[in-house]
């Protein structure tokens, strides 16, 4: 057993208290018994005390999210809820000045998947290989507590700025639990004429695991411009996204996403002012709003609308010729025109060369 000197909690006082350190334990839920020696031999105390699960992240779900606050983060790890007395409370800290209590009716038990925390970020193990490089090993279908309701803080209170400049652009944060720990102080009074009266009084002693867990603060993206703004239900159009302020950051699990009415898709991040995405399957031909996040949980509308219409259907052209001078009016016949959206104002057509005709060729425009 480590300990540590024998010390007072305040200075000048005399002697009044000593630490120790737990061994390691092969069995959370054991109740053992502390005692103490002054001289190696002769221990006493008999103090009872419960050994639990250690205090621990394993990970955390979103690995990002913007300056200004309010993402709801899930932790994974052990011993949030293994407190005693159980109402003690647990803190969850980002970085070294902001701090909350977790309310342990948002803990729940569960089996850890891989495939399922990858579904959460909506991203393939693969792109999370370099941001999981320093998370601690689990074992698929290991017990672990996952606790759902840890908010991030707004970090721009600490910029201090004047424009033009911008106001904070993030960075990287620690994310620690902790348990607020009563420590019993014992003290004389001084006032007392026999100096034997003893006065108790407590102080809280927060205790921090050391988990390398970190969260990346990000500026939001802004949209500026958004093209094409339809296409058709069975999904594949690329929809090219312009603004500023987009980035990519696989350390973090920061990358570009959009949503079509409900449905997520990933993007593909061209450059800081430029992102794109494809549009899915749908069975609605109808309008959705495309919003756009860098962690797929804080989502930002773009507005704009997302026009789905069924692929209209082609009969006949009239007629097959055109004049080289151009100006020859073409006439299409078909079905689904009118369920295109925006009054039909993007219809386009579009005349490529095939080839050139060879003499003895058979005309096959039917005229």
């Amino acid at each position: 057993m480590e300990t540590s000197p024998i010390g007072s909690m305040k200075h000048g006082s005399l002697a009044d208290q000593i630490r120790c350190r737990t061994p390691l334990w092969d069995h959370p839920g054991d109740v053992v018994r502390l005692d103490v020696s002054f001289n190696g031999f002769d221990y006493y105390g008999n103090y009872p005390m419960n050994m639990v699960d250690a205090l621990s992240t394993l990970r955390i779900s979103p690995l990002c999210g913007p300056i200004d606050g309010g993402t709801k983060v899930n932790i994974y790890g052990t011993g949030m809820n293994s407190s005693v007395p159980q109402e003690a409370s647990v803190i969850v800290k980002f970085g070294t000045t902001h701090s909350q209590q977790i309310d342990k009716s948002n803990i729940d038990e569960i089996q850890y998947s891989d495939d399922d925390y990858h579904d959460e970020l909506h991203l393939s193990d693969k792109l999370l290989k370099i941001a999981e490089t320093n998370y601690p090993d689990i074992d698929d279908k290991q017990v672990v507590e996952k606790y759902v309701g840890a908010i991030t803080p707004n970090i721009t209170e600490h910029f201090n700025f004047e424009p033009p400049d911008v106001r904070g652009q993030g960075g990287v944060v620690s994310v620690l639990i902790g348990e607020n720990v009563n420590i019993s102080i014992t003290d004389h009074d001084r006032n007392s004429t026999t100096y034997r009266q003893k006065v108790d009084s407590y102080i809280e002693c927060a205790y921090y695991d050391t988990s390398d867990l970190e969260f990346y603060f990000y500026r939001n993206p802004i949209i500026t411009k958004l093209e094409p703004n339809s296409g058709l239900t069975s999904g594949g159009t690329v929809v090219d996204i312009s603004g500023a302020w987009f980035a990519e950051n696989p350390m973090y699990g920061q990358f570009p996403f959009c949503r079509f009415g409900g449905i997520v898709v990933r993007g593909r991040y061209i450059q800081s002012t430029r992102i794109q995405c494809t549009s899915p399957q749908t069975t609605q031909s109808n309008a959705v709003k495309i919003e756009v996040s860098l962690n797929a949980v804080d989502w930002i509308d773009t507005g704009h609308d997302f026009g789905y219409y069924d692929k209209p259907v082609l009969n006949d052209i009239r007629p097959r010729y055109g004049n080289i001078a151009g100006g020859t009016e073409i006439w299409l016949k078909g079905e689904k025109f009118s369920n295109a959206t925006n009054g039909l104002k993007t219809v386009m057509c579009r005349f490529t060369q095939i080839s050139p005709k060879q003499p003895g060729d058979e005309d096959d425009t039917g005229m």
